[in-house]
């Protein structure tokens, strides 16, 4: 666990947190593709339609759905001839209820991609309802650091935790581009903790192990441990950035 604000936690912060509530959202750094005032803004509304959805109504003061999506679907559904919006609206209660009803946040970061708006997807349907278009996902660690700082700045005053944060491929026990990956994306989280202030307080590496992924079988490999599926032990072995990552956990630093 990487301390808050650099600091390792204490056992009675640990203790308190084990008590605690929170969820953990999906969101992949969406960066706009040029400095322009439209691809920043495309930029935001992916952000508010991927993550907002979800932690707007739980981590605002407002609380409710965020205003760009509301926008968005209640145009859509306008135009589609609908009677009402395709978004439910929920009551005052509803909103109180939800709103601030979680201890802390928590985030699965892969990758970026860099936005600009346009219009894709089947009508209707949430990506055509967000109106953007995105790259590819690369692997850029100061994409993570400006993502972990947004999600400080729009949900200010709650502890964040990295639940999922790694690298797929296809395999090998000499993975040094998983080593790169971590060494990488570890100095983000650390640069965004020790420069920005992030309210950091635990980060997690998926995965411990080769595993059955959703969609890719198990093609795509993002353990720690490489494991032999053709076995009937299923003999695991640690892999290259097993070694990297114990040494990290050990000595509670990056290699300079």
């Amino acid at each position: 666990m990487l301390g808050w604000h650099g600091y390792p936690p204490t056992e009675a912060s640990v203790t308190e947190f084990a008590s605690s509530v929170g969820i953990t959202l999906n969101m992949n750094g969406l960066e706009p593709m040029t400095n322009s005032t439209e691809d920043i803004e495309a930029s935001e509304r992916a952000r508010q339609f991927q993550l907002g959805l979800y932690g707007h109504p739980i981590y605002t003061q407002s609380g409710d759905y965020p205003a760009v999506v509301r926008q968005q679907v209640d145009g859509n559904s306008e135009a589609e001839g609908r009677p009402r919006s395709r978004l439910p609206t929920f009551t005052q209660e509803e909103v109180e209820y939800i709103r601030g009803s979680a201890d802390f946040f928590s985030i699965n970061h892969y990758s970026t991609t860099f936005v600009t708006p346009g219009i894709t997807g089947d009508s209707p349907s949430k990506k055509r309802d967000m109106a953007v278009i995105t790259t590819s996902g690369e692997h850029l660690p100061w994409g993570f650091r400006s993502q972990l700082n947004w999600i400080a700045n729009e949900y200010p005053g709650y502890p964040i935790i990295i639940t999922e944060n790694g690298l797929y491929n296809s395999g090998g026990r000499n993975d040094t581009d998983r080593i790169e990956y971590f060494n990488g994306y570890l100095g983000a989280v650390l640069e965004a903790i020790n420069i920005d202030g992030v309210p950091i307080i635990g980060y997690t590496a998926y995965g411990l192990m080769d595993n059955l992924e959703f969609n890719s079988g198990f093609t795509l490999k993002s353990g720690l441990y490489e494991v032999d599926f053709s076995s009937p032990n299923r003999t695991r072995t640690p892999k290259a950035s097993a070694f990297f990552m114990a040494e990290v956990f050990s000595s509670k630093q990056l290699p300079s």
